[in-house]
């Protein structure tokens, strides 16, 4: 063989080597760049391929800002130190956010293969494992892996929307004497509520519209006592199956926030919402209402038509405070009945100082057209024996009753308490459908300084006298004043009496003792009756109060449809009347 063939040998046996060599690296090279699709295969040095969502804390939504790598297969729950040692790359959101914040990741999902990492938005001091955790609600809270001393976060209650979304620390043992407050986890820890300003949403303890709340909420009072100052409560009607019972917190609700007794109540009862210092250790309250409904729909098969039920009953109160509310008792619309009630009643103790305003009484508890005596008002105030009233102050409000008695009555059980300061301002006062006694009634007590200022005073049936002044003891403050009132009083009964006081069919009446002077003054104020069928006996009526001096100057219009001979003066009776 020639040399030439040799090398031509040689030089085709290489070229096939080296072939074979170059396909065999590419071979290797290509199978470690290959990408694996299935996730749950782990990439080379373990990487699997996630998706990483941010969750809104304030809608709840969560927002997918891209992907990044994992090194590990397991789900984990709520542990930042632990997700944070398993993530090898993730997407900077950091341009989206505002200063001073950042993104913790604390979650790590998989779903059919597909793997997630799940974090929220805190600010730069809240990063490390001992500080906030954020959770959709109540029950992904307690599937979390929580340690002693971390605070948790719920963005609702239960769903989107229900306003129970609160601060938690966690904690060994409960700190609160109930579960909906120290709510226990899986892993046994308890995540204790937080009370931010004083102020809590009833439905962060589980307490929500179209539910019956009375079960629950006295003993969660009872548990938060002191930490709490105010009650929130939600759009909706919330439901009382049994006497519920205030303490002396704010209880603040929405314009369409009602409490409504259940037409199942349980418990015979003359009290369904209460406030009484006897059920907080006798320590007189400070209560204040603002912009809830209450609602007493009246049914017949209800325990409470068995008695005379008060809606709202008060006593210890040191300041109660009812601000842009409405009360209301009627019948159902189903299985409906009349029957005693009462909407708003300071009894059986010590209430200080009172202050109504922008409020309406609707008592429409006894509708029906007969003359038997209906019990039941709108705002009264029976005092003890020698309790002194510092004040009673009424604005912009209004009441109607269609009961026999008064839809506003101030006393004491023994005539011998005092009223330092009564003042009605702008308020509307008006009988309706029934009989009544009067509409406003200042009975049995030492009264200073009373004031009626602006107000409304209206009878469309029967009712003897519009305000009456029933044995006021006076003191050297006594000063009583009618001012810029309208008085309209239709379809008097000029044969009305009241055994033992004489003709009573007036506008404005006192009946004193003798020898108790004082001096009631009727300033701007105008009279009117709407129709000639009944004779009006009196505009002022003193009746055994010949000490009483009445104030009734020119300043007042009388518009009565009726003849001077019936306002003039009868001194033998102590009647005062305009003069002719």
């Amino acid at each position: 063989m020639d040399s030439k063939s040799f090398f031509t040998r040689i030089k085709i046996l290489s070229a096939i080597f080296v072939c074979g060599l170059i396909c065999f690296c590419w071979l290797i090279a290509s199978r470690s760049t290959h990408q694996i699709f299935d996730p749950m295969t782990p990439l080379s040095s373990h990487k699997i391929e996630a998706m990483f969502y941010v969750e809104n804390p304030e809608s709840g939504s969560i927002t997918c800002v891209g992907d990044g790598l994992i090194n590990t297969s397991n789900e984990i729950t709520n542990n930042i130190e632990l997700v944070k040692n398993f993530i090898l790359s993730f997407p900077d959101y950091t341009n989206y956010l505002p200063n001073g914040f950042t993104v913790v990741w604390n979650s790590i999902e998989e779903n059919n293969g597909q793997f997630s990492v799940l974090g929220y938005i805190t600010s730069n001091t809240d990063s490390s494992p001992n500080n906030i955790a954020s959770f959709t609600n109540i029950a992904a809270m307690k599937r979390a892996a929580l340690q002693e001393g971390q605070f948790a976060k719920t963005y609702y209650y239960q769903s989107e929307g229900d306003f129970g979304g609160a601060l938690y620390q966690i904690s060994i043992i409960p700190l609160y004497n109930h579960p909906n407050l120290s709510i226990k986890l899986n892993n046994g820890l308890y995540a204790n509520i937080q009370i931010a300003n004083g102020i809590i949403n009833v439905a962060s303890m589980g307490i929500f519209p179209n539910q019956d709340m009375a079960p629950q909420f006295y003993k969660l009072e009872k548990a938060l006592n002191s930490n709490v100052t105010e009650y929130r409560f939600n759009n909706g009607t919330y439901y009382l199956s049994s006497p519920i019972k205030l303490g002396g917190f704010t209880y603040t609700g929405s314009s369409s926030t009602t409490w409504a007794v259940d037409p199942n109540f349980t418990q015979k009862t003359y009290r369904i919402v209460r406030l009484d210092s006897k059920d907080w250790n006798n320590v007189p309250q400070n209560l204040t209402i603002k912009n809830i409904n209450f609602l007493y729909e009246i049914n017949k098969n209800s325990v409470l038509t068995q008695g005379e039920a008060i809606l709202l009953a008060v006593a210890g109160c040191e300041n109660c405070n009812i601000y842009n509310c409405t009360f209301t008792a009627r019948p159902a619309q189903k299985d409906g009945c009349f029957a005693k009630a009462d909407l708003l009643w300071f009894r059986d103790g010590l209430t200080n100082n009172i202050r109504i305003e922008n409020s309406r009484f609707d008592n429409y508890s006894c509708t029906e057209n007969t003359t038997t005596h209906r019990i039941g008002g709108c705002f009264w105030y029976m005092g003890d024996n020698e309790q002194i009233v510092d004040s009673v102050i009424v604005n912009n409000s209004s009441f109607t009753n269609t009961n026999s008695d008064e839809a506003v009555g101030l006393w004491t059980t023994g005539g011998t308490g005092v009223f330092k300061h009564v003042e009605f301002n702008n308020c509307s006062f008006k009988s309706a459908v029934h009989q009544s006694d009067g509409i406003v009634g200042i009975n049995s007590a030492q009264f200073e300084k009373v004031l009626f200022n602006e107000c409304s005073f209206q009878s469309n049936i029967g009712t003897k006298k519009l305000l009456y002044f029933y044995k006021v003891k006076p003191t050297e403050l006594t000063d009583i004043n009618v001012k810029n009132c309208s008085f309209i009083n239709n379809n008097l009964d000029p044969n009305s009496m009241v055994p033992g006081d004489g003709d009573i069919n007036c506008y404005i009446y006192v009946i004193n003792n003798q020898q108790e002077a004082w001096t009631l003054n009727v300033e701007k104020c105008s009279f009117k009756s709407l129709t000639n069928d009944y004779v009006i006996r009196n505009i002022v009526n003193l009746t055994n109060s010949r000490a009483v001096v009445c104030n009734f100057d020119e300043t007042n219009t009388v518009d009565v449809n009726t003849s001077a001979q019936h306002l003039s003066r009868k001194a033998y009776s102590g009647y005062f009347y305009p003069a002719e």
